[in-house]
């Protein structure tokens, strides 16, 4: 019995490492079920270790587990899995100290005598495999808080949870250990194991709903900056339109006073033409057509607020950009920066600079501000 019981517990740290691995590694998919079942087999001979009765075997071997099973399982792009790996091995540890010191302060034993006891030893081992998924789910939730939009008040609550399986376990124990066989134990302990399975599917199932929503508020933002440019260009073309379809107009008022040797006026209309043709041409240009578009935009933006937009574009081979991130990226910059500045009486000028240094593109946006 305490030989399946040790396997069961070695199984339970190898596969709960693995799911928790799984957020921050790529799972190997070739052969992944012959992977699976090398990952079992040396979980099980890790379990037999506990023939030997040697303390420090047992750790040698959990840790040698939980390694292989990692470099067997994920594609590793450095050794720094080493450092989870340890993290998966200390839960272990302290979710086996946990169950077996909760076990003796219960049972008022010692922790040898409760150990000794089948009945206890069942439980005991059930609640190892249950603390090692709870922490493990827990810890590295914490860990990947980058990754993904788990919040905290979802481990506490799933904290809760644990501490509640714990008591009501201990309690069950206390009350019916020297009256009834471990099987009502082995039952309870697994439909709480089953209902934290189902808990963590709920909460990143949530988690996923948020990281959805979270995308589509940004996609929303990228959307309605690429609108604002291209109302600017509709606005552009219908400006352009007018001046083309009155063009023919003006030069035949101009020929008029050149017939009529007006030429003073003739000079002054001549200017008033050429600043009206000249709206046509945009204020900027580069061989980045998308980026000619959207500094165009916001050129006239600070125009009209009375800004100064200092450009200097030395690098505008922005290829590896989508069109929705050079808008997102551009705009954002651009628009925080004269947002800034509209609210200062003096030095309201904007640098903006793209360049390429040591074959990196860096963007570099600069200006004064009176609120942060």
């Amino acid at each position: 019995m305490k030989l399946l019981l040790s396997c069961m517990v070695s199984l339970t740290c190898t596969f709960s490492g693995i799911w928790a691995l799984s957020n921050f590694f790529s799972i190997q998919k070739s052969e992944i079920w012959l992977r699976f079942l090398s990952v079992t087999i040396i979980s099980v001979l890790q379990g037999l270790m506990c023939i030997f009765g040697i303390p420090i075997l047992n750790t040698i071997s959990m840790l040698a587990m939980i390694v292989l099973s990692t470099i067997i399982c994920f594609r590793i792009p450095k050794i720094s899995f080493l450092i989870y790996d340890f993290l998966i091995a200390l839960i272990c540890f302290i979710a086996d100290a946990m169950s077996t010191l909760s076990l003796s302060f219960v049972t008022q034993k010692t922790i040898s005598s409760a150990v000794a006891e089948d009945s206890l030893t069942i439980s005991s081992c059930l609640r190892t495999c249950l603390l090692t998924f709870i922490l493990c789910h827990i810890v590295f939730s914490m860990i990947r808080k980058k990754k993904s939009s788990f919040v905290w008040y979802e481990s506490i609550s799933y904290a809760i949870l644990a501490t509640g399986e714990i008591i009501t376990a201990n309690y069950i124990i206390e009350n019916i250990a020297n009256t009834h066989s471990g099987t009502f134990l082995v039952f309870f302990l697994t439909g709480c194991i089953v209902l934290d399975v189902y808990i963590v599917f709920v909460f990143y199932r949530v988690s996923a709903i948020r990281e959805m929503e979270k995308k589509n508020a940004l996609l929303q933002q990228q959307t309605d900056m690429q609108m604002a440019v291209y109302r600017d260009l509709e606005k552009r073309y219908q400006n352009s339109m007018t001046i083309i379809h009155d063009v023919k107009r003006h030069v035949n008022a101009l020929e008029g006073l050149i017939q009529t040797e007006n030429l003073t006026e003739a000079k002054q209309y001549e200017k008033s033409l050429y600043q009206q043709l000249d709206k046509l041409h945009p204020s900027f240009h580069c061989s980045n057509q998308l980026l000619s578009v959207i500094l165009n935009h916001e050129l006239l933006k600070a125009e009209q607020k009375g800004i100064q937009l200092n450009l200097n574009i030395l690098y505008d081979k922005l290829d590896f950009l989508s069109d929705m991130d050079l808008t997102t990226i551009v705009s954002n910059l651009l628009d925080n920066a004269i947002e800034a500045v509209s609210e200062l009486d003096k030095d309201r000028t904007v640098l903006f600079v793209i360049e390429e240094q040591m074959q990196c593109c860096m963007i570099h946006t600069e200006n004064k501000y009176e609120k942060l």
